[in-house]
């Protein structure tokens, strides 16, 4: 579990905009990469090899996927969460080397991959998903093996192909 400088277990906290208190949400123990629902009243984090989302309503977190590996550094959780309640994070793949994107529902399931690496490219991984307002496209950042080829991607959920729309120093 991630510990601030003092030992303790890292939290989200939460503020109201028309407040000045912020207050710790129960639960978040060892919080990590945090991301917003579309209507922002939920937030997703990765925390002990899990998926998870917290309601700001309250409630103890919902685990959306747990990585079955049992290897600590098999997902990130940079990730993106659109307007239909899918879920884009990155994770390693189940076959084969790399960090590649995932799709899943908000409510949990077994994540498919959204993303392929290009090996034309010496691609690496994928990373920080971002959803575009349609909810349907998103970029992300490829990394890659050869600095050149370090770029900004366009995706989207209804296809495994992307698009370069800008190269990107990482």
């Amino acid at each position: 579990i991630p510990r601030t400088s003092e030992g303790k277990p890292t939290l989200l906290w939460v503020r109201r905009m028309d407040g000045t208190e912020a207050a710790p949400l129960t639960g978040t123990d060892g919080a990590q990469n945090p991301f917003w629902s579309a209507d922002s009243r939920s937030v997703a984090f990765l925390s002990n090899r899990q998926l998870k989302r917290i309601d700001l309503s309250g409630g103890p977190p919902q685990i959306i996927w747990t990585d079955p590996t049992g290897d600590t550094a098999a997902i990130t959780a940079s990730g993106a969460w659109n307007k239909d309640d899918t879920i884009l994070f990155n994770a390693r793949q189940t076959s084969g080397a790399g960090y590649v994107l995932y799709r899943v529902a908000a409510n949990g399931g077994t994540p498919t991959p959204a993303t392929t690496l290009d090996e034309s490219r010496a691609e690496i991984a994928h990373y920080w998903p971002r959803f575009l307002t349609d909810g349907r496209h998103c970029i992300y950042l490829a990394q890659s093996a050869k600095p050149e080829n370090q770029a900004i991607m366009l995706g989207s959920l209804d296809s495994k192909q992307a698009h370069q729309v800008l190269t990107s120093e990482f």
